[in-house]
């Protein structure tokens, strides 16, 4: 038995991911962020640690053309992320200089989640789904 496992017998190993269901963890990790959910939110729903999640992040945006505005938005909410928690943690300790960089920053991540959210698609097949039979 490994030291990670002495110290808590408890702990139990995560299966391996395939593919799939790697993909699968991705959207529901860009999904969350588009909803506003912080990274130290989502690695706990994940049940990862929050380095993990950024690197998940980092790395499926590496992979992906940002010309789609909606791409774009989503990188900018997650750059936006620190700077929220920083500015947060400043006007929660009374820190009066910091509510002018708060809103700053409350004000970009509501322009970048206007801007990321996606537009659903209502085409001829979503309209027979929902008319009557």
């Amino acid at each position: 038995m490994d030291k990670a496992h002495m110290d808590n017998p408890t702990r139990l190993a995560r299966p391996k991911l395939n593919p799939y269901t790697r993909v699968l963890r991705r959207e529901r990790i860009f999904s969350r962020l588009q909803l506003g959910a912080s990274c130290a939110d989502i690695a706990r729903e994940e049940g990862l640690s929050e380095q993990r999640v950024r690197k998940i992040v980092a790395d499926a945006l590496k992979r992906q053309q940002l010309d789609d505005p909606p791409d774009h938005a989503l990188l900018q909410l997650f750059r936006l992320e620190g700077a929220h928690t920083l500015a947060a943690e400043a006007v929660a300790a009374g820190d009066l200089k910091a509510i002018a960089p708060y809103l700053q920053v409350l004000d970009r991540i509501d322009r970048y989640r206007k801007a990321g959210a996606r537009k659903e698609v209502y085409d001829a097949a979503a309209r027979e789904d929902c008319s009557p039979s």
